[in-house]
């Protein structure tokens, strides 16, 4: 005998959370939509990191880089030193800049 099952509506609780609604402990209701796209635009976190001036965004560039897994354990290594000491969080990236902005020729013809 087949199972019979009752036809519940998406609607009948309100609005259908989503998994990232139960990640986040968000009502659907709080979220915002973006009406021109349709598509559901979360209010940022105040926990995350904005770039210093738009100046200095629009003046980037996106770049690939490969490194060995020795220097990937260098580049962490010197992230949680810098966590050690300072108490503040610093990306790879940052780190990554603050080192090309630090360098000078001299540098890279002694390695």
């Amino acid at each position: 005998m087949p199972t019979k099952r009752a036809a519940v509506p998406d609607n009948v609780f309100g609005q259908k959370g989503t998994a990232l609604d139960k990640l986040t402990g968000r009502a659907p209701s709080e979220r915002e939509t973006d009406e021109e796209h349709g598509n559901t635009v979360l209010p940022q976190s105040r926990d995350t990191v904005v770039p210093q001036n738009r100046a200095d965004r629009e003046t980037r560039e996106k770049l690939s880089v490969y490194l060995s897994t020795e220097q990937v354990d260098k580049l962490d290594d010197l992230a949680r030193e810098y966590r050690r000491r300072t108490g503040k969080r610093i990306s790879r990236v940052e780190v990554v800049r603050r080192l090309i902005d630090a360098s000078d020729l001299q540098m890279v013809l002694e390695s």
